[in-house]
């Protein structure tokens, strides 16, 4: 591959590695109802994460509380499973409705954006810098850390690649 189409190429890989290093994927928690109780009973969860019930025995519900989670099904069996998203920060109760002894809450957490640092200004040149602000986010959640190393390997494969030392295999015949 030369000129323009190896041009090309680098610029896809990058344009790629990019998008993947910006895009943080939603998580999916998982909720079991076995043995007349919902397990974990209390979940914390980000905005857009979703949570997928299943039903490991008997015949159970999931209705809202407060109404904040409409779309359930009125009933579920041993196998079957129900995937709810939420995106409102706040915190939902929810019941079995056939068994309303079993109970379940699940926070949902408002996204984390960085604020700008606060000037203050003043007179005094001998104030004390504000300490830095550190992030909040755990630094080994998969959702963060998968598209990280994706794009690290896009990008060295790439850089690699420009400088080339990766050629491909041709089989003389």
């Amino acid at each position: 591959m030369t000129g323009p189409a190896r041009w090309l190429a680098v610029v896809v890989s990058l344009l790629a590695a990019v998008l993947a290093a910006g895009s943080v994927a939603a998580a999916d928690h998982a909720v079991e109802i076995t043995n007349f109780a919902f397990v974990p009973s209390s979940i914390t969860i980000a905005a857009g994460d979703t949570v997928t019930w299943t039903v490991t025995g008997g015949t159970h519900s999931i209705v809202s509380q407060n109404g904040d989670f409409a779309d359930h099904p009125a009933s579920m069996s041993t196998g079957e499973s129900h995937v709810a998203t939420f995106a409102s920060p706040g915190s939902y109760a929810y019941v079995c409705g056939i068994h309303p002894f079993m109970q379940g809450t699940i926070t949902i957490l408002a996204p984390v954006t960085p604020s700008p640092p606060s000037v203050t200004p003043g007179p005094s040149a001998s104030a004390a810098p504000a300490p830095p602000q550190t992030s909040t986010s755990d630094p080994t959640d998969p959702s963060i850390v998968v598209p990280l190393l994706v794009s690290l390997g896009i990008g060295i494969f790439a850089a690699v690649w420009l400088v080339g030392l990766v050629r491909p295999s041709r089989t003389r015949r």
